[in-house]
Order: structure tokens, then sequence, then C-alpha cells
């Protein structure tokens, strides 16, 4: 798959406003969870256990302010209902001790739009998060 590319602006509660760059593709197809087909009769109906695909993500973020000027290579996934758009795409990367995980949905049907929220850990995973809101515009 061709990857997407969003323009993000980051918003911390403090009121400062940071610039980025969000690249993604796919990296696989399925990676576990349960699938429904095409079929009408494969759909969930009232009172089934609902399911999902999970697929593989891979790409770059790049905000310079925050960490720096070379953008950190990230992996994750998206979460996609067979009911409906994706419920969720959640990637993460690390930049020396820096870890950065971030959350965000569409806003919009086509994916113009995406919202949510990115958490900076400057040294690691146990350190204190610094969290952003989050905003995209797609890039084409």
């Amino acid at each position: 798959m061709n990857s997407v590319s969003y323009a993000l602006t980051l918003q911390a509660s403090d009121g400062t406003s940071l610039s980025g760059t969000l690249t993604l593709a796919l990296t696989d197809s399925r990676l576990q969870g349960a699938s429904a087909s095409a079929s009408p009769a494969a759909l969930p109906k009232a009172g089934d256990q609902q399911c999902f695909d999970v697929i593989g993500l891979s790409g770059t973020l790049s905000v310079p302010d925050l960490i720096g000027p070379n953008p950190v290579a990230c992996s994750g996934a998206v979460y996609v209902s067979p009911l409906g758009p994706p419920l969720t795409y959640i990637v993460q990367g690390e930049q020396g001790a820096a870890n950065i995980a971030l959350q965000f949905n569409l806003i919009d049907s086509p994916g113009q739009y995406i919202g949510g929220g990115l958490g900076f850990f400057p040294q690691g995973g146990g350190s204190p998060v610094q969290p952003y809101g989050v905003t995209g515009v797609r890039q084409d």
C-alpha cells in the first residue's frame, strides 16, 4: 500500500503548539483477531461477539521541536471493524532513550483529518509523560 502523510499540530496543556509530520503505510493485512468476510451473513448480529482485524503499520514521525531534527521510525497497528471505518490507530517509536506513543482516529470518512493524543516520555517508558493533543490534515 502507498503511504499516507499528515501535517500535524500538537497542543500542550500550557498552550504551546508544535508542528510535525506523520507518514504511515500498512505492513501486513492481518496480525491477529477475527475477521468477517464480505458476506452479509458473516456480519455480527445484535448480541454476537464483535470482531475486528488488526493491521500492522510502519512509518515515521517528525516533530523537530520535541524530538529533534531526525524523524523517528515508528510502528504499530490500526484496529478495523468489519462494520465500518477504522476503530483507532496506535503507533510508537524510540529516539535514543526517549519513547513516543501516538493514538488517533479519523475525524472524517475519507481520512482527510485525524485527531488524537501523543505521549512523549523523555527518559523512556518509566519517565513522566508529556501529553499533547494532536490534530492532522492529510497531505496529498
